[in-house]
């Protein structure tokens, strides 16, 4: 029976796989919370806009009532920084996330050499196994042949020794 390939750094590569695979779970909770945080800003903006759209409503009234117009204008500066701070959250959250990702194409990249190594070594373990086994065929064969050729002398032989003992 021929042996079987064994890769000495299997321990290793399945270590590395799990931390891989933990921090693409890393990653993709960062990701979604990063989109939220994205889509939390983009409320708060629209928001913001539709206060600067009602202040330009009650501006072009035709009765221009002073109270309402300066209240609108702390609604619009509040809604923008509101959306301002959302917009800071977000991008902070983007960040994160994109470390997240970065730790995550490190540890895939550990994954893929170390993929890549036990290939090399299984196709160096498989071709020092086919040489093997081609020599032990080779010398299977040069075994036969002798014994055929040992065979055939003596039967030779033993032709020539009966036609010398004939009267």
């Amino acid at each position: 029976m021929a042996p079987k390939f064994h890769f000495p750094l299997a321990r290793l590569l399945r270590v590395k796989e799990i931390e891989e695979k933990a921090a693409q779970a890393r990653y993709s909770e960062a990701d979604l919370a990063a989109r939220a945080k994205e889509e939390s800003a983009a409320r708060r903006t629209t928001e913001a806009l539709e206060a600067q759209a009602q202040l330009l409503r009650l501006q072009s009234e035709g009765v221009v009532r002073v109270e309402s117009v300066l209240g609108s204008l702390g609604l619009v500066d509040a809604a923008r920084r509101r959306a301002d701070a959302e917009r800071q959250v977000a991008l902070t959250g983007r960040f994160q996330a994109e470390q997240q990702r970065v730790a995550w194409v490190e540890r895939r990249r550990d994954v893929k050499g170390l993929e890549k190594l036990r290939e090399r070594r299984r196709d160096e373990f498989l071709a020092v196994r086919g040489a093997i086994e081609a020599a032990l065929m080779d010398e299977t064969a040069a075994l036969r042949h002798a014994r055929r050729a040992g065979r055939d002398e003596a039967t030779q032989g033993a032709d020539h020794y009966d036609e010398e003992s004939k009267p």
